[in-house]
């Protein structure tokens, strides 16, 4: 292909201009990307247990009843995505169950902070974790996650005013967990720039080994062809003919050998021309090949005028009688 088809749509949207790239790069993608994600959300469900069991039960005020609310939010939040995941509607649709989550969870925040007044400093902190985490997994997209961070912003903003809740109580939870979305969406989308870069080399070199292959077989069969009769030629009759023999002998079978000599070939050629005595060569070269059927019988061109037919047992009574037939008397 050629680099043209591999561009990206923008500098910080890498996803291929043509569809069938982006289709194979997700298709190529699609179990590291179930992997990552049933990880990932093990990984969150196993933070959480210990910060509502392990941290929590430390401090000195106690708010593990003002979390257990969230906690088994997250839990089940966990379970139905990652159950969700191994059907078939994930697999055709991951770019856009992808955007989900991060606003799922962000906004779930913003509710946490009318439940649980107790929490609510902590609550803009712990988003951050899952949220970064899940950036720099997944390598959201950059505006796809710009647009996440600007609604959670807002609605922040928004709901503080409405709750009639001091801004600055929580300016540096809110300052930290934007500044986390942007940092990590961007250090996502440089590992999903370099991962996908990884694949269009990928597949380049993939297409320059099938090409390579392709080459390398066609010059085989150019060295094995006669180029006038497109029979096998003489090189590789040499080469051929002893295999044959250890083949019959392996399988106990019979191996015949035909060798046939265009008479009076010289005296065509000197009175009708080269041109006409190439036409001569060519016509027997197609009944040979219309009379040898089975893949094991092979024609040589192994001279001039000369021929030559290897076939297993029981092959020659059909070529001579296709041979003593009118087309190639005439």
């Amino acid at each position: 292909m050629k680099d043209t088809e591999y561009t990206f749509r923008s500098k910080f949207d890498v996803r291929f201009k043509k569809p069938s790239i982006e289709e194979a790069y997700l298709k190529d993608h699609l179990q590291i990307d179930l992997a990552l994600t049933r990880f990932g959300l093990l990984v969150s469900a196993i933070l959480y247990a210990i910060y509502y069991h392990l941290m929590l039960p430390l401090q000195l005020a106690n708010v593990q009843d003002d979390f257990l609310i969230i906690y088994i939010t997250v839990l089940l939040t966990v379970g139905l995505f990652g159950a969700y995941t191994y059907s078939q509607n994930y697999r055709t649709d991951t770019c856009y169950v992808h955007f989900l989550p991060p606003i799922v969870a962000g906004w779930s925040v913003l509710w946490a902070l009318t439940i649980t007044p107790s929490l609510n400093t902590e609550l803009t902190f712990l988003t951050s974790l899952p949220l970064a985490g899940y950036f720099l997994l997944f390598g959201l997209q950059w505006l796809h996650a710009l647009i996440i961070a600007s609604l959670y912003f807002m609605s922040t903003i928004i709901l503080l005013n409405y709750l009639k809740i001091p801004v600055h109580e929580y300016s540096l939870g809110i300052f930290s967990l934007l500044g986390t979305f942007i940092i990590t969406a961007l250090a996502g989308n440089r590992i999903e720039y370099y991962t996908r870069k990884a694949f269009i080399e990928t597949m380049k070199n993939t297409e320059l080994i099938n090409g390579l292959k392709k080459n390398e077989a066609s010059l085989h069969k150019l060295s094995i062809t006669d180029s006038l009769t497109n029979l096998f030629n003489r090189r590789h009759f040499d080469d051929v003919g002893p295999l044959k023999i250890q083949d019959v002998k392996r399988l106990k079978s019979n191996l015949h050998l035909l060798t046939l000599d265009i008479d009076h070939f010289k005296l065509y050629n000197d009175h009708y021309g080269h041109p006409a005595g190439d036409d001569v060569l060519k016509a027997i070269a197609v009944v040979l090949k219309k009379t040898l059927k089975r893949s094991t019988d092979q024609a040589f061109r192994i001279g001039g005028e000369e021929f030559a037919i290897l076939m297993l047992g029981g092959s020659d009574t059909v070529l001579k009688n296709k041979l003593n037939s009118p087309v190639v008397d005439n």
